[in-house]
């Protein structure tokens, strides 16, 4: 055994210094009795340790072979290990303990400001119902705000997830902005005496302190990042979702192939549980849009899904009579998946279409036609009729509503995928919503003072500013930035809108509908703008030089019509006369004759991003379609060794609706910018022979092979949809060309991930099966970053079943695999950061790139940690803590 005794000097030596910390911040005039009572029992516990590990080592400087040193060394190291950990607890409890009692001060206070104005509970009145009180609580609450600021802001960088961290900065920014509208509207009730409007408005910047209060103290308490991600009531459809595009293809089959009726049965009926609950989701989403061609158009979708719910179903009734019809039932399955992610990328394009829109026109108090500019004017006003001051104010309240509505839609579809980005989201839509409520009191209080209340007014200018800087942070998440939405889904939803507010601004101007004319204006100029901003933004977040000079010169093209847009848009907004309809028909024009660069400027980001074609039975753009009829290529029962294609039935589509086109010439990405299953990354081929039938997909993605009648993993694509003549045919003449060369044969089936129970039973080993899910999709030639991730998957899943074994039977032997499969894991996991790390380096997307340096950041930290963390449940299989600590 090498010598030790001076590293155990050295570890000696810190454990000491350790120690003496611990002992001042003890001795410390603001300690509280619990830390002073438990310092000194953990530190002499670890004290006690690290004088064994310098005996021990010494010990067995004089004999190696010692069994008592090497018993000795090994506690020594398990009581460093574990009363380090107390030592650090102690103190760390001890300032959580702090935060909590200066936050029950603060809310202590608050509560008694809510007080002032109600009936005395006593004769005399308590301090608090007393002006004089009232103001000294005022005082010492606006007082006590500051050290809970300070102390939860020194927290911050304490805290080890970064959603902690983010909830924590939240409520500091939220404790900070909330202060001095206390200190107003406090102001406004003790100046209107009597009046529930100005205590009303009080008592709610004291709830909402409160509850800001509670937040810290929550954040502060919890020990898992997964208490910090949880959110309650709200639907997991992002899980759902993916149940369908992810699994439920391999279990049909593996149904099929087992020749088990009640199998599938109940696989099939699990399936329709999860469908009901997306369609149910759906209906309720479709009642928050606006945009009725997109509409129809997902409406379009949830028939073909429904179309193909039925063919599965009814297909595999034959299956267990008929093996032949397996390729039938995958066909009919892959149809129903890709329909599935159809509907998803359509709602997302509708919602960014009303979000984007919803988002502008709550932040823009400068303009009278927008939701808080019409609230703005009312207030400006010297003397509001009652009709329009209740107008302005349902206006405000009806749009914030439905940004909320929409805000908790976007949190349902990421909730699983994304919790850290969902609950962000949610935190932004809360004080969004929060604030909307202040706002419409505020405003409410100031028509009814007249506007000469000055308090009042006081406090309604803070409010709103609050409440434009929420809106614009919860813009900055929802469509600021790639995450929430993807960004083809963010640049066609955009353009969407534009479209629906140019049709919509056309109808206004034919009827002569002023006050239409004037809404639908500002919202098409808001849509233009929002569409030059998403462009901007990927200008400012990507390397590539050839991209980004092909957006700075359609972006110039966009500036230089732009502003007179903008400047046309605002005249109508703040016309109220018969000529807002001459300049809302020539904003309507020139944003028409802008429709091509704009078309052209998407189609460039589109394709940047790598979004899939869209083809869909309906345009987004209501275009009829061209009235010759599509051909049909039937791909079942196809002879053996022909060639199907990408694209395996085509069929006469539904007649669409019909509604006029935006302009007189549409551009060639409006004329194909349809929706439909298709869309889905890389095109697939299905060749048939006497050896069974192979299916290849682009982009390295995996492929599969099915043989003498027996499925071995999930292959091919179908779809039932027109499409102009030729144009599918052609395609797949220049696919095949292309790929034929790429086949890979999989033999093996397609894994599958493990169960809501069996994940929870044993999460090590969900992680594992859920990382060779993924990377089953990818082949392994010359990709040498999914090779190594196939061998995290596989060291994850080994591990697993070593901590089993090592709960049930910790033996020298087991505590040794245990550790060892650890470091390997660790080991791997550095191999596959550097092998990553030189691709991150060369992306050209800012933000991802980002994202990718913080993640390879935190493998490697998590690596490392892991090795710490094995050795210690090793040392004591039965801790659930240290269970606890390994699973995360």
């Amino acid at each position: 055994m090498p010598d030790l005794s001076q590293m155990a000097v050295a570890v000696n030596a810190q454990i000491a210094n350790l120690v003496g910390i611990a002992k001042q911040i003890a001795a410390q005039p603001s300690a509280d009795d619990i830390l002073k009572k438990e310092v000194p029992d953990a530190c002499g516990a670890v004290t006690k340790s690290s004088n064994l590990l310098v005996s021990s080592t010494n010990d067995l400087v004089t004999d190696p072979h010692s069994s008592t040193g090497r018993t000795n060394l090994l506690e020594a190291v398990k009581g460093i290990l574990s009363g380090t950990t107390d030592v650090l607890n102690v103190v760390d409890d001890a300032d959580v303990r702090k935060i909590l009692s200066t936050s029950q001060t603060v809310r202590n206070h608050l509560t008694n400001i809510q007080l002032y104005g109600t009936p005395a509970t006593s004769t005399p009145p308590p301090a608090a119902q007393t002006q004089q009180g009232h103001i000294s609580i005022i005082g010492q609450a606006t007082q006590a705000i500051v050290p809970l600021a300070q102390l939860t802001t020194k927290r911050v960088s304490e805290l080890l997830f970064a959603t902690l961290q983010k909830r924590l900065q939240a409520a500091i920014a939220v404790l900070t902005k909330e202060s001095p509208l206390l200190i107003t509207a406090c102001k406004t009730a003790l100046v209107n005496p009597g009046n529930e409007g100005a205590r009303g408005v009080r008592d709610g910047v004291c709830l909402r302190l409160i509850e800001t209060c509670l937040e810290i103290e929550r954040v502060v308490s919890f020990k898992s990042e997964e208490e910090a991600v949880a959110i309650e009531n709200v639907r997991d459809i992002s899980r759902v979702s993916r149940l369908i595009t992810e699994e439920m293809t391999a279990r049909v089959m593996a149904a099929a192939e087992s020749g088990d009726a009640e199998e599938m049965e109940a696989v099939l009926e699990e399936e329709d549980k999860a469908l009901e609950i997306i369609l149910s989701y759906t209906t309720e989403t479709l009642d928050t849009l606006t945009d009725p061609v997109q509409k129809t158009q997902i409406h379009a979708i949830l028939t073909d899904i429904t179309t193909a719910q039925q063919r599965v179903r009814r297909i595999s009734k034959e299956v267990h009579l008929n093996p032949d019809r397996q390729s039938a039932l995958l066909e009919a399955h892959t149809d129903l998946v890709h329909s599935t992610a159809a509907l998803e990328t359509g709602l997302h394009r509708a919602i960014v279409s009303d979000v984007s829109t919803l988002l502008s026109s709550l932040s823009t108090p400068t303009d009278p036609s927008t939701a808080l500019g019409a609230l703005q004017s009312l207030i400006s006003s010297p003397t509001p009729s009652p009709e329009s001051s209740q107008k302005a104010i349902e206006y405000f309240s009806t749009s914030s509503k439905q940004l909320s509505n929409l805000a908790t839609i976007a949190i349902e579809s990421l909730i699983d995928e994304n919790p850290t980005l969902a609950q962000d989201v949610k935190m932004r839509r809360d004080r969004v919503a929060d604030l909307s409520g202040a706002v419409e009191m505020a405003a409410r209080l100031v028509v009814q003072g007249g506007g000469k209340d000055v308090a009042a007014g006081e406090y309604y200018k803070g409010v709103v500013a609050a409440y434009v800087e929420s809106v614009r942070e919860l813009e900055k998440v929802l469509v600021g930035q790639e995450g929430v939405f993807k960004g083809h889904e963010l640049v066609s939803g955009t353009q969407n809108a534009i479209d629906q507010y140019m049709l919509a601004l056309q109808t206004a101007t034919q009827s002569g509908d002023v006050e239409s004319t004037r809404r639908e204006a500002a919202k098409l100029a808001s849509a233009a703008n929002n569409f030059v901003l998403i462009a901007q933004r990927e200008l400012e977040n990507t390397a590539d030089a050839a991209y980004k000079n092909e957006l700075q010169v359609k972006i110039r093209e966009v500036e230089l019509v732009l502003p007179n847009i903008l400047a046309t848009a605002l005249t109508v907004s703040q016309t109220t006369d018969m000529s807002a309809i001459t300049a809302g028909t020539d904003l309507f024009a020139a944003v028409r004759g802008l429709s091509d660069t704009l078309a052209s400027l998407g189609s460039l980001v589109k394709t940047y991003k790598g979004a899939p074609p869209d083809i869909l039975t309906l345009p987004p753009r209501a275009l009829t379609p061209p009235e010759e009829e599509a051909p049909e290529i039937e791909m079942e029962d196809q002879e053996e060794g022909t060639v199907e294609g990408v694209e395996p039935s085509i069929s006469a589509q539904p007649e669409p609706v019909q509604a006029e086109a935006v302009g007189e010439k549409e551009s060639e990405e409006q004329q194909t910018d349809f929706l439909h299953p298709l869309s889905q990354p890389g095109p697939r081929l299905s060749i048939s022979g006497k050896g069974g039938r192979a299916s290849v997909s682009s982009q390295g993605r995996r492929v599969s092979v099915a043989s003498g009648g027996r499925r071995r993993s999930v292959s091919s694509r179908r779809s039932s949809i027109a499409a102009p003549p030729g144009m599918i045919l052609n395609h797949q003449v220049e696919q095949l060309a292309e790929k034929l060369g790429d086949i890979v044969i999989v033999e093996d089936a397609a894994p599958v991930m493990l169960t809501q129970e069996e994940a929870t039973e044993n999460p090590i080993k969900a992680a594992g099966q859920e990382l060779k899910v993924e990377t089953s999709n990818w082949t392994t030639d010359s990709n040498p970053i999914i090779s190594l991730a196939t061998d995290l998957s596989t060291h994850l899943l080994t591990l697993s079943t070593h901590h089993q074994t090592l709960r049930h039977n910790p033996t020298p032997q087991t505590k040794k695999s245990f550790i060892s499969t650890a470091h390997t894991l660790s080991s791997s996991s550095t191999q596959f950061t550097k092998s990553v790390q030189h691709l991150a380096s060369l992306c050209t997307d800012a933000r991802l790139k980002r994202q990718l340096l913080l993640n390879l950041e935190k493998i490697e930290s998590l690596s490392q940690q892991l090795k710490i963390v094995a050795a210690v449940k090793a040392s004591n299989p039965g801790d659930r803590d240290q269970d606890a600590q390994l699973v995360a």
